[in-house]
């Protein structure tokens, strides 16, 4: 008995250690700044940029990191997905490349990662989006210099992108979506099927319960079951089948990793930035009614852009289908345009084949504005 009293006091103290050591590794990897542009003898560079600031857009602070190894380079502004879903950390992991050619401007806007404040809440509309983002892009340009922008826009912010580039066109050099909306009711659709059918496949039996007690994409079921609790259903099983990242084992690596190494983040914002983001605090939050608007929203209902446009596809993607993608594509109007897939990802190509995606935006779409 008291040995086993010992065991039991030593493990104590065990995981004790091991939860002070990982709360120190944390709290050694979320400073809240981050690091200058140095050369290789350790000076700063000159023409480098990285600050952290807040900038008031609609009436609300919000925060942005810029940061680029020449401020002369031609500025790139992020739009991360969502919405309410930053993405900072994971593009600061996998996509740093692009600090060597572009200002790149990372973006956490209203209501989403350190963008939380006291007076966020209100006014969560499309349209106040697209002019926080008019009104950022002002600011960029005025900042730097600059007569124009490059667009990146992610999943959420490739609908945000799209529309925005639609409204104030003589903003930017091109736009580039990946994880690009469509028609999304006939993208969820879609996912609902290939949920049903891998379920079927695979004999999952909980997966066919789930899945046919909501039932297919109808207005009747939608409402039955409730538009959310329909859509997390089916997306968890979406998900689980591929659909999300190609490889559902990746998660640590492409997304837990970097939110955890991400040095711009406090432990505090860490904590908020994956509570905020479950299932049952994104019901009560200021997104919740937002998010039924711009999942049922159609897309292709804006066929046409006055800047060239790029399209960065996951083949595996089931959140933004990407059959659905091309075919918005297919109809969308621009004065160039090019559908780039990639191969080995579903839903996030820039952090599931990064070194493709960099090169892409590096060699490609970095063209468009030297011409």
């Amino acid at each position: 008995m008291k040995r086993l009293t010992t065991i039991l006091k030593l493990l104590g103290v065990a995981l004790l250690l091991l939860v002070l050591g990982l709360f120190a590794f944390l709290y050694f990897k979320s400073p809240g700044t981050t690091s200058e542009f140095r050369d290789a003898r350790g000076k700063v560079i000159e023409n480098g940029i990285a600050r952290m600031e807040y900038v008031t857009l609609g009436g609300v602070k919000q925060f942005i990191l810029i940061r680029g190894k020449d401020v002369n380079h031609p500025v790139l502004l992020i739009l991360h997905g969502g919405p309410g879903s930053p993405e900072l950390p994971m593009f600061r992991e996998h996509n740093s490349e692009l600090e060597n050619h572009f200002t790149v401007v990372y973006w956490d806007q209203r209501g989403a990662g350190k963008s939380v404040t006291e007076n966020v809440a209100g006014n969560f509309t499309m349209d106040q989006f697209i002019e926080d983002t008019h009104q950022l892009t002002g600011y960029l340009k005025t900042i730097f210099r600059k007569e124009k922008v490059f667009l990146l826009g992610h999943s959420w912010g490739s609908l945000l992108g799209v529309q925005t580039v639609a409204r104030y066109p003589e903003d930017y050099h091109a736009y580039v979506g990946t994880g690009q909306f469509g028609n999304q009711p006939k993208s969820d659709s879609l996912s609902y099927v290939f949920a049903l059918q891998k379920a079927i496949q695979l004999s999952d039996t909980l997966a066919m319960n789930d899945l046919t007690r909501i039932g297919a994409y109808e207005d009747k079921n939608l409402k039955r079951v409730g538009f959310m609790n329909w859509l997390q259903t089916s997306r968890v099983y979406v998900s689980k089948y591929g659909g999300s990242t190609a490889d559902p084992r990746a998660a640590v690596r492409i997304f837990l990793s970097p939110i955890l190494n991400c040095k711009e983040y406090t432990l505090t914002d860490k904590y908020n930035l994956i509570m905020n983001n479950s299932p049952s605090a994104f019901v009560n939050s200021p997104f919740s009614e937002m998010v039924q608007t711009v999942l049922k929203f159609n897309l292709t209902q804006v066929d046409e852009l006055q800047v060239p446009v790029y399209f960065l596809q996951g083949r595996h993607d089931k959140l933004t289908n990407f059959s659905v993608a091309k075919e918005y594509f297919d109809v969308l109007k621009a004065p160039r345009k090019e559908f780039i897939e990639f191969n080995q990802s579903a839903h996030f190509p820039a952090f599931e084949e990064p070194g493709k995606f960099n090169a892409v935006m590096i060699d490609r779409v970095l063209e468009e504005g030297r011409k």
